[in-house]
């Protein structure tokens, strides 16, 4: 889990408060890498829920963090 939080998710995420006009599938690309890697991690298969995987791991989807990262930026800015 430390290297899904400082190496993968940084370093994907850098700037994510610059991303402008993201569609749902280009959402879906970055969680997707995601969820490989936890489910490299837990050892599990195809078949296992992806919300199993974020409650068991304590994560939250990469959409989320950028519009958290979204309202802080704007938040800041004025």
């Amino acid at each position: 889990m430390v290297f899904i939080n400082s190496m993968l998710r940084s370093s994907m995420l850098y700037a994510a408060e610059t991303y402008h006009n993201l569609n749902k599938n280009q959402f879906r690309e970055i969680e997707t890498i995601e969820e490989t890697c936890m489910r490299k991690l837990l050892k599990t298969s195809k078949g296992c829920p992806i919300v199993q995987l974020y409650l068991t791991l304590g994560q939250i989807p990469a959409r989320f963090a950028i519009m958290r990262m979204r309202l802080l930026f704007l938040q800041c800015k004025f």
